[in-house]
């Protein structure tokens, strides 16, 4: 699996933060910012995009 140099942890709980979480990964993709949404945020650093 290969991530960008920016993840996001994510793990909604009760589906309460799901629709914050998914703007703020569109938000940061308009700004031109590559995230990979991470479920567990122990992976975050397995690789880094190019």
């Amino acid at each position: 699996m290969k991530l960008c140099k920016y993840s996001f942890g994510v793990g909604d709980r009760f589906n309460h933060e799901g629709l914050a979480q998914l703007k703020a990964l569109i938000k940061a993709n308009s700004l031109g910012v590559e995230v990979t949404p991470v479920w567990n945020k122990s992976n975050r650093n397995i690789n880094q995009c190019s």
